[in-house]
């Protein structure tokens, strides 16, 4: 199945309201990767440049893959400059040089992609001994708000079957994916939410009503009702792990 415009219309939506990554993660990847300037990451599945933007930072080369047209658009807009390049293209068939990039990321992006492609393209692309990252943002399962957000997710939206697709509640496909051989950095990244916020998060959800749906004005209202529960000072806080699965391919 091709996924690449599964989100098309919540670009916006997607750059707004989706979390970033924790200074813990970026300084991770610098010290267990040698990160420097001269280092080369392509950046999987980039959508509106959440990771890109702090692989950045790092002062590293970046090449940002990303075949949506729409969330393209934004990572350029906001984030171009020397050190970027941006390839509209899928994640398995990158177009990147042959053994041109030391390190590999694929941020909350993994799921959707043709694993065993994916992990072709890794080899053809990867210097020797370069590596692979899958990241994800994963809700604490445990939280009680997350519990309550996830009722509402299956009463109106029935294409849910877990988040990031269950991957990350099931890790089978990542032990396929590394021959069994990976290892797991993970870092506290709890959320913060206003209203407006909180709702546009579960609305960037690829499965989330669009705007024509008959349930989006209810599936909002829930969401309003489980905000106002939890909330304290106009603010909720969803506890979340921020999870990096790595290794070579």
């Amino acid at each position: 199945m091709d996924y690449t415009d599964i989100f098309t219309n919540k670009a916006a939506l997607y750059e707004r309201s989706r979390p970033s990554y924790p200074d813990e993660l970026l300084n991770f990847l610098k010290q267990q990767f040698n990160i420097k300037e001269e280092t080369c990451i392509a950046d999987m599945g980039a959508g509106t440049g959440k990771l890109t933007e702090k692989l950045l930072d790092l002062g590293c080369r970046v090449i940002a893959v990303e075949p949506n047209q729409k969330m393209a658009e934004r990572l350029r807009d906001g984030l171009l400059c020397n050190q970027l390049e941006v390839f509209e293209r899928p994640a398995e068939h990158s177009e990147i040089d042959d053994k041109s990039v030391q390190l590999v990321v694929a941020a909350q992006s993994f799921h959707w992609f043709d694993w065993q492609l994916f992990r072709d393209e890794c080899r053809r692309i990867l210097m020797p001994c370069g590596q692979v990252c899958l990241i994800w943002n994963v809700k604490d399962e445990d939280a009680l708000i997350n519990r309550r957000t996830e009722d509402i997710i299956k009463a109106y939206c029935p294409d849910y079957i877990g988040n990031s697709n269950g991957i990350t509640s099931n890790d089978d496909t990542i032990r396929q994916f590394f021959d069994g051989d990976f290892e797991l950095f993970e870092a506290q990244n709890d959320l913060s939410y206003g209203l407006q916020c909180f709702i546009e998060r579960a609305l960037s959800s690829s499965y989330a009503p669009e705007e024509d749906a008959p349930e989006y004005e209810s599936f909002k209202a829930a969401l309003t009702s489980l905000f106002e529960t939890f909330a304290e000072d106009g603010m909720v806080i969803v506890p979340n792990t921020t999870r990096c699965y790595y290794g070579k391919v």
